[in-house]
C-alpha cells in the first residue's frame, strides 16, 4: 500500500512539471506599437504634447528644426542643445503618462516633434522591440507683429495637382528667402507641406491629390522673423482628365514594323500643361493587352514622365502579338502614389505581319496559287503594292524549305507599286518557307531589301521587312 502512494505522488509530480513548461511555451512576445493620437496644444510660448499610452512601454522623443531630424534641439529629456532657448516643463511633464511640455518656444519658427514606445526588458535593461514614430509639427505665432499679406490663388493658376501663388504685396520677389509657401489639408497645419519662392514665377505646389480641398497661407522662412503668417485660404484641385484613347498605330522608325505607339489625347489639355508647367512629377502610363481583362501575365505596361511640350504616348513591341486582337488603355499619374481612371478601351486586330515602305506602313493578305504566293499589302494611302513570291519547284511537305533568291535561279521575288513592277535586285537574299499550316516565317528582320524596276532604272527599297504568317 505505500509502495504505490509514492508511485502515484510521482506521477503527480511528473505531470504538473511539464504542464507548466508547456504554459510558459505560449508566452507571445509584446511588440511596442506606434503611438495614437498624438496632439500638440499651443499656449502662449508653451507647445503641450499629448498621446495614449499603454502598459509595459517606455517612450522616447525628438524635437527637431526640420522635419528630416537632422538638426535636433531635445533627444529625450536629458540631452538638449546648449543655445536653445527652449526648455523642458518639467513641472508639467511625465512621459510615462504620455505628456510632454516645451516652454520659451520662438514666435514664428516651425518645429517638428516625434514619440515612439519601445519594450524595455526588466532584468537586461534593453529594448526588445520599437515602434515607429508618430510625428507632428507646429508653429507658435506672434500676433503682435506684422502680417503677411494674403494672396489669392487665381482660378487659373490651379490644375489638378498643383497650383501657384505669386508674391505677396510688399515682399522683394529678388529674395526668395524671405518667405514660403505653406500647404495642408488641415484647417490646423498640424500636417503640411512647404515650397519656396523663386524670384521668377513665386511659389508652385506640387504633385498634390486631384479633386482635393487644400488650405494655404504665406509663412516667415527661418531667416525672416519679422513678420507672421497670412491668413489661411481654400482651395480645390480640378480632377485628374482622362485620357481620350483614339488608335494604335505602327512606328514606322527606330523598332520597324514590330512596334507601334498607343496614340491618344488628354481631355483638357490645358490643365496637363499648367500641371507640367509647375514641375509636378506626371506620368503617362499606357497598357496593352491580348486580354480583355488586361490580366498580369498578358499586359505589357509603359510609363512615361510628361514633360513640357511633350505629349503622352504609348510605345510597345508587338511581335508576341501578331495575328491577336490587342486591347489598349491609359491614364494619368502624379508622383507614386495618385492613381488615374483608366480612359475607354480600344481595341485592334492586329496584321499578320507588315512592311514599311517609304516611310508607309504595310498590311497584307496571302493569296496561295500553286508554287506562287501573292500578297496583297494595304496601307494607308490609295496605292496598291503587290508582292510575289514564285517558286521554281514545290515545298516539300512538313519540311524546311530554304529558298533563295539571286540571278542565276527560276526563284522570283517582285514587287508592284500602282501597275510598276520591281524585282529584288539583293544577291544571295533568301527566306525559310514552310508548307505545313500555311506558314511563311522570315528567320531574320531584313532591314532593307533593294528592288529594281523592270522598265528602268528607278529603284525602291522595302525597310524593315518581315513575314510572320500564321495558320
Amino acid at each position: 500500500m505505500k509502495h504505490n502512494f509514492i508511485l502515484l505522488f510521482t506521477i503527480v509530480l511528473t505531470t504538473t512539471f511539464f504542464s507548466c513548461t508547456k504554459e510558459e511555451d505560449k508566452v507571445t512576445p509584446i511588440h511596442a506599437k506606434t503611438p495614437e493620437n498624438l496632439n500638440v496644444e499651443l499656449i502662449d510660448q508653451k507647445a503641450i504634447f499629448t498621446w495614449d499610452i499603454r502598459s509595459a512601454e517606455s517612450y522616447t522623443f525628438q524635437l527637431a528644426v526640420d522635419q528630416e531630424y537632422t538638426d535636433v534641439i531635445f533627444d529625450q529629456m536629458d540631452k538638449k542643445r546648449t543655445e536653445s532657448p527652449i526648455e523642458i516643463d518639467s513641472t508639467e511633464s511625465d512621459v510615462s503618462k504620455g505628456k510632454v511640455t516645451f516652454k520659451n518656444i520662438p514666435f514664428n519658427h516651425r518645429y517638428h516633434f516625434r514619440v515612439r514606445a519601445e519594450i524595455i526588458d526588466t532584468k537586461t535593461e534593453k529594448s526588445t522591440s520599437t515602434s515607429d514614430y508618430s510625428m507632428v509639427n507646429f508653429m507658435i505665432e506672434d500676433k503682435t507683429k506684422p502680417v503677411i499679406p494674403t494672396t489669392k490663388v487665381s482660378e487659373e493658376q490651379i490644375s489638378f495637382a498643383s497650383f501657384n501663388l505669386d508674391f505677396p504685396k510688399g515682399f522683394d520677389p529678388n529674395n526668395e528667402l524671405d518667405i514660403e509657401l505653406e500647404v495642408s489639408k488641415e484647417e490646423s497645419f498640424s500636417s503640411s507641406m512647404t515650397f519656396r519662392y523663386s524670384s521668377y514665377y513665386g511659389a508652385n505646389a506640387t504633385n498634390l491629390e486631384p479633386n482635393t480641398e487644400y488650405y494655404y497661407r504665406v509663412i516667415p522662412s527661418e531667416i525672416n522673423q519679422n513678420v507672421r503668417p497670412s491668413e489661411a485660404l481654400t482651395l480645390t484641385t480640378h480632377s485628374m482628365p482622362l485620357i481620350d484613347m483614339d488608335k494604335f498605330s505602327y512606328r514606322t522608325t527606330g523598332g520597324g514594323p514590330y512596334y507601334f505607339t498607343l496614340e491618344f489625347e488628354p481631355q483638357n489639355p490645358e490643365l496637363i500643361i499648367l500641371a507640367t508647367s509647375h514641375g509636378n512629377d506626371l506620368k503617362a502610363v499606357s497598357e496593352v493587352s491580348i486580354k480583355q481583362d488586361f490580366e498580369i501575365n498578358a499586359t505589357i505596361s509603359d510609363t512615361q514622365k510628361i514633360t513640357i511640350g511633350d505629349p503622352p504616348y504609348g510605345y510597345f513591341k508587338t511581335a508576341d502579338a501578331l495575328g491577336s486582337t490587342l486591347y489598349g488603355r491609359a491614364h494619368l499619374r502624379v508622383g507614386n502614389s495618385i492613381d488615374g481612371n483608366y480612359s475607354t478601351i480600344i481595341s485592334k486586330k492586329m496584321p499578320n505581319a507588315v512592311g514599311v515602305i517609304d516611310g508607309d506602313v504595310l498590311e497584307f493578305d496571302l493569296e496561295n496559287n500553286g508554287n506562287e504566293r501573292l500578297l496583297h499589302f494595304k496601307n494607308r494611302g490609295d496605292s496598291e503594292v503587290e508582292i510575289t513570291i514564285t517558286l521554281e519547284k514545290e515545298l516539300e511537305e512538313g519540311k524546311e524549305n530554304k529558298i533563295i533568291f539571286d540571278n542565276d535561279l527560276g526563284n522570283q521575288f517582285s514587287i508592284k507599286v500602282d501597275g510598276r513592277e520591281y524585282k529584288s535586285s539583293q544577291n544571295n537574299f533568301s527566306i525559310t518557307l514552310y508548307k505545313n499550316g500555311q506558314t511563311i516565317r522570315m528567320d531574320d528582320l531584313i532591314q532593307s531589301v533593294s528592288f529594281k524596276i523592270t522598265d528602268g532604272n528607278d529603284r525602291l527599297n522595302l525597310y524593315h521587312f518581315g513575314l510572320g504568317i500564321r495558320s
